[in-house]
């Protein structure tokens, strides 16, 4: 069975007539349906992607303002590492720089 049969025949209303007519006509009608799925198929891609775009445009407003979430604020003293002894650490331990 060629595939264009398959086609045809998996169609909603064909009848037998679209199956002989397939093999009378042979490539003309291959390549005709051919592009009709081609076309269905990137149709059907458009309009699903165009779906996907109007959700999420319609999804956006859903979400709270980030101005008026809770914000909490902390705070807290850090020490700070007295500097000059780290200086004299350093100052204590030999260092060889290599130009």
């Amino acid at each position: 069975m060629k595939p264009i049969n398959k086609f045809l025949s998996a169609r909603a209303g064909s009848s037998p007539l679209h199956a002989q007519n397939a093999d009378e006509h042979g490539p003309a009608l291959d390549a005709a349906t051919h592009h009709q799925r081609k076309n269905r198929i990137v149709a059907s891609t458009a309009i699903v992607l165009t779906l996907c775009a109007v959700g999420a445009a319609g999804v956006v407003p859903l979400a709270p303002d980030a101005a008026n979430l809770p914000v909490k604020t902390i705070a807290e003293e850090m020490a700070l590492p007295d500097l000059w002894k780290q200086i004299s650490a350093l100052d204590q331990t030999e260092q060889h720089f290599v130009r």
